[in-house]
């Protein structure tokens, strides 16, 4: 790695004292440069395409690509067609650490070494356009706040269409993975762990190893991740009273619900729902 150009948050200026760098290329020529960064860095293709060189590996890279980039990956695009537009998340190392801990304490997610690159269905790319629009006009000061936004969409992505396909990555038996599927709907994750048992007919106890064997997790933790990304949705995007949220991930106690969302996004509901709705686009 010796021979490739490393690039440093503590020297590359932009980050400047924020976690994040966001950029939109408007068909302006990719890094052709092989390189690496002890950053993360999440690329998306709004139009056109190019090759992209992970490691030494070509791969297409065209509209509705995606692609999460660990530290240390070595990268570079070759052959750009005209008009090819990207954006590009880069987020410190212990920011993003700390942001995708809620969603997966997996090795394969959290320690990983190896990129991951999605298509995204049409639906997932207006959730992305509709979350790094509002980025590019916003004022210097709340350019942070909105690229955790941004980070707030993309991750659970990452997460949901990558990570807990595992019947095809880590032999997980089919049923666990129809659960986690099952898991994934609104009134499953309001009932938690009692809609888990009776969805599956496993005990607690068998539960509990399962996911620790598959996921890394608790069941307790992997219901929470998926609650705090319920409320994300819920709290920037709708009206809904803060109350009647708490109620529908799952809490009983506003309180508490309110203190889980600050804890995974480092905003209340209310400053959060704030950002969203002051956006300009």
């Amino acid at each position: 790695m010796d021979k490739q150009h490393c690039l440093r948050n503590d020297n590359f200026e932009e980050f400047g004292c924020n976690n994040y760098y966001f950029q939109c290329t408007y068909s302006r020529p990719l890094i052709s440069e092989e390189h690496y960064h002890d950053f993360y860095e999440i690329i998306y293709v709004y139009s056109g395409g190019c090759a992209h060189v992970i490691n030494g590996e070509s791969h297409p890279f065209s509209t509705g690509d995606i692609t999460l980039l660990y530290p240390n990956t070595v990268h570079y695009f070759k052959d750009q067609q005209p008009n090819t537009s990207v954006i590009s998340l880069s987020v410190t190392k212990e920011e993003m650490e700390r942001f995708i801990y809620p969603y997966a304490r997996d090795d394969r997610f959290s320690k990983n070494n190896e990129p991951i690159t999605l298509h995204l269905d049409l639906s997932e790319q207006r959730n992305v356009q509709n979350a790094y629009l509002p980025i590019i006009s916003a004022p210097k000061e709340l350019e942070e706040a909105y690229c955790k936004i941004l980070l707030g969409v993309v991750v659970p992505m990452f997460y949901s269409k990558n990570i807990i396909n595992l019947d095809n990555k880590t032999g997980a038996p089919p049923a666990f993975s129809l659960l986690l599927t099952a898991m994934m709907e609104p009134e499953n994750i309001k009932r938690g762990i009692d809609a888990m048992v009776d969805i599956s007919n496993f005990s607690h106890s068998h539960l509990c190893r399962m996911f620790k064997k598959y996921m890394n997790v608790s069941p307790h933790q992997y219901i929470t991740s998926l609650r705090m990304n319920y409320a994300f949705d819920l709290v920037t995007s709708s009206d809904t009273s803060f109350e009647a949220i708490a109620e529908l991930v799952g809490y009983a106690s506003f309180s508490h619900f309110s203190h889980k969302f600050k804890d995974t996004y480092r905003k209340t509901p209310a400053n959060m729902r704030k950002i969203y709705k002051n956006r300009t686009v």
